[in-house]
């Protein structure tokens, strides 16, 4: 029981990590796009 708690403990935050990069990810695409459309303005 123990071990299963710390497994999905773990998963969870590894999943965590996964959707912080992500999120900067898009974000820093979307930060590009409205850059380059601003440019052609």
């Amino acid at each position: 029981m123990d071990t299963l708690l710390l497994r999905s403990d773990s998963v969870f935050s590894f999943m965590g990590k996964i959707g912080q990069f992500s999120f900067c990810l898009t974000f820093f695409v979307n930060l590009r796009q409205i850059s380059e459309n601003g440019k052609r303005i």
